[in-house]
């Protein structure tokens, strides 16, 4: 016998830039991959030289309070 169950919560996804969001879940917030470099400079990775060509949407100083930072990049 197999028992279903359903999630009730409330769920939302803030899209700020590349890997980067906040997801809030029943009021708990994860904020994913920060990365907050402004459009025109460059981040240096390994033996590449990266151009950031957007803003990000959010800037570092207007995020809400975040519960969690959770890292899927390991040069983050």
């Amino acid at each position: 016998m197999s028992t279903s169950s359903r999630f009730e919560g409330k769920v939302s996804v803030t899209f700020i830039g590349t890997a980067t969001a906040i997801i809030d879940i029943d009021g708990i917030r994860f904020l994913t991959d920060p990365f907050f470099s402004p459009a025109e400079s460059f981040v240096q990775s390994r033996n590449v030289t990266l151009k950031v060509h957007e803003n990000p949407a959010l800037n570092l100083w207007d995020l809400p309070p975040i519960d969690a930072i959770l890292l899927g990049h390991e040069d983050h």
